[in-house]
């Protein structure tokens, strides 16, 4: 209440104006007029400028004054202009009582940039033009046929308009201009009168009640997908854009098999369905068999209110791979291409189109991945083709026409083994070396089961013998030899071919000697000069095709046998060159290391030489010697290892 002896004064409207609009370019100069209007008495007027909207009103500050009423702006930005009026209030006892009011009005000051507008041509003729702005900004839109519209000033991050063409220019050029830096940007877009055709759509599942639709175009479209829920009824589905032509949305109820619809807005909200209106989903189950896959779906019979206006096919995929010419097309199929313990992941694709032949289908439906693991209870075939050859000092184990991870292998021989146990375990088709035998005192005999993926053991396998070879010298000087026949040909019905074969010290072979099939004896009295120590041992082989082809070459053991070292010595030569005995040096054919020294009578070397196959020619410095007995020593090392020692006397006759 005002007290009797006081007079209140109106609190007085504060107002002022800009001499442009509140928008401008950079640089600006805002220039201000006050409309302030009341009955109160004012007593003073106050422009400042701030950065932000004042949320309370300046306290009364009778110490603010001022004049300035101009502004400049040479830095983009967003301002404020705040007028304060100071007033008085009310007379009490002859004296004012001042209070203040105040009023902001913005400021945007923007700087010259060019606009950067895009067009989205729609369905009759439509465009959706679309410009990034500013607070405050204002554009003038030049439709290109005589038109023009501007903007309203709003504070939207874009300005979105669109606009309806007549259709007499297809391809019109759009100008827009940024009115307050008169910064301008044209494009050409071209006008569409139909929606742009959708070459196919295909759905897939991605998750647990989620699916994913692809479509076949490069446009930007907004997608409504909804599920049928009824005979008649649909419900719209949240849908998530993936990319540009994919979105995915989870069901509204749990899927069995379900068919949706699909309806395609452009950017200026024009809408149609889909044609065909509707893709469904089928779902498919894979069940193991023996040594068989079944894989189950329901055809395609959903609802009596949906009618493809196209055809419906299906093709049938096995790990990414087309089997549906190896399958029966329709639901249920048998696969009977499947390996026991294999995984095998089946999904169906169902297709639309008007003719069969046409290379893209319209609509494209994938069920689910339905994996299983085929099984097989049949009894898998034994290890064959089974090899045994001696590797001094091993044996070579190697089979053939199995696929199992891992093999047992088990040997049996004189040689003491455990019995019943696996010996050897090794993996699939890769040869291995059973290296705790001796093969030369044994045959060691081998055999091998397995158990396939599925666990189903084979059957054991046929016993298969590495061959021995023994041999040694009768009282006569003959060679005899003795082995076992092998046997690892016989089992798979081929013949057997054999051989035995001569190597010298350095396992060179020298000599091969053609047995008869059936041999398991041999005896030879032949001169074998290459080395002291003389090898064998058999070779066995078969023949496939051709009868020039060997195949499948095993060996025996090696048999060393030692011949009697041979070495002469002289006691004369006679150098006269009439070519015999013209030079002294040992007799001895399997030497292999050699030092020989010739003396006079006196302990003089005449001669001395490390190398094979030369001797003494009976000169000394380049002139013959005098005939008469000569000192020799000699030292010989043969291939067998053997040191030989000689020291003596030759005469040198002329």
């Amino acid at each position: 209440m005002v007290p009797t002896w006081a007079k209140a004064q109106a609190v007085p409207s504060p107002c002022f104006t800009f001499n442009s609009d509140s928008v401008g370019c950079v640089p600006l100069t805002v220039r201000i007029t006050s409309c302030a209007s009341g009955a109160a008495t004012i007593a003073d007027v106050v422009y400042q400028q701030i950065n932000t909207v004042p949320k309370t009103f300046t306290p009364a500050n009778p110490t603010l004054s001022g004049s300035r009423t101009t502004f400049d702006y040479t830095v983009p930005g967003v301002y404020y202009l705040t007028q304060f009026i100071t007033y008085d209030s009310a007379i009490v006892g002859g004296t004012s009582v001042r209070r203040q009011v105040s009023f902001s009005r913005r400021v945007v000051v923007l700087d010259a940039q060019t606009p950067v507008p895009t067009a989205i041509p729609c369905r009759n003729n439509q465009l959706k033009l679309t410009v990034p702005k500013r607070p405050g900004e204002r554009f003038r839109v030049d439709w290109g046929n005589g038109v023009t519209t501007i903007s309203a000033s709003n504070d939207n991050p874009s300005y979105d308009t669109v606009y309806e063409y007549d259709g007499s220019n297809l391809a019109p050029t759009v100008t827009v201009t940024e009115i307050f830096c008169n910064r301008t940007a044209t494009l050409t877009p071209v006008l569409k009168r139909n929606l742009d055709p959708i070459d196919t759509v295909s759905l897939r599942r991605v998750g647990v009640n989620r699916f994913r639709f692809t479509i076949g175009t490069t446009d930007f479209y907004n997608y409504t997908i909804e599920q049928q829920t009824g005979a008649t009824t649909y419900t719209p589905l949240a849908v998530t854009r993936v990319a540009n032509n994919i979105v995915e949305c989870s069901l509204a109820q749990p899927y069995s098999d379900t068919c949706f619809r699909i309806l395609i807005a452009d950017a200026c909200g024009n809408q149609e369905f889909f044609n065909p209106q509707y893709i469904c989903y089928q779902s498919i189950t894979a069940s193991a068999f023996n040594n068989s896959n079944r894989i189950e779906w329901r055809e395609a019979n959903f609802s009596p209110a949906i009618v493809f206006p196209y055809s419906l096919f299906y093709r049938l995929f096995k790990n990414g791979t087309d089997i549906s010419g190896a399958v029966s097309a329709t639901s249920p199929t048998v696969d009977l291409d499947v390996i026991c313990g294999n995984e095998y992941c089946y999904e169906l694709e169902m297709y639309a189109e008007q003719l069969r032949a046409l290379v893209t289908p319209v609509m494209l439906s994938y069920s689910n991945l339905s994996c299983i693991q085929a099984i097989n209870s049949t009894t898998p075939l034994a290890v064959s083709g089974m090899q045994i050859s001696v590797v001094e000092p091993d044996i070579w184990v190697k089979f053939t026409t199995i696929t199992p991870d891992t093999v047992s292998i088990y040997r049996t021989s004189m040689d003491p083994f455990l019995v019943g146990n696996p010996h050897l375990r090794l993996p699939t088709n890769t040869p291995t070396f059973d290296r705790s035998v001796s093969p030369a005192n044994f045959s060691y005999c081998y055999t091998a089961d397995y158990k396939d993926l599925c666990g189903n053991t084979a059957p054991r396998s046929v016993s298969v013998c590495s061959i021995r070879l023994q041999g040694a010298l009768d009282g006569s000087g003959n060679r005899v030899f003795n082995w076992n026949l092998y046997n690892g040909y016989d089992v798979l019905g081929l013949p057997t071919f054999q051989t035995l074969e001569v190597l010298d010290a350095n396992n060179k072979i020298i000599d091969s000697v053609t047995l008869n099939n059936g041999e398991i004896t041999y005896s030879e009295n032949v001169k074998r000069n290459q080395s002291r120590v003389i090898k064998y041992r058999i070779r066995s082989s078969t023949r496939l095709g051709a009868p020039s082809i060997t195949y499948g070459d095993v060996y025996s053991n090696m048999v060393s046998i030692e011949q009697p070292a041979v070495v002469a010595f002289p006691d004369a030569f006679t150098p006269n060159g009439d070519g015999l005995n013209d030079v002294f040096r040992p007799v001895a054919p399997y030497t292999k290391e050699i030092l020989m020294e010739v003396y006079n009578r006196w302990g003089e070397i005449l001669y001395r030489t490390t190398e094979l196959n030369t001797g003494w020619d009976g000169n000394y410095a380049g002139r013959p010697a005098q005939s008469g007995p000569y000192i020799y020593y000699i030292r010989l090392v043969d291939d067998a290892g053997a040191i030989t020692e000689k020291k003596g006397t030759v005469t040198l006759l002329r």
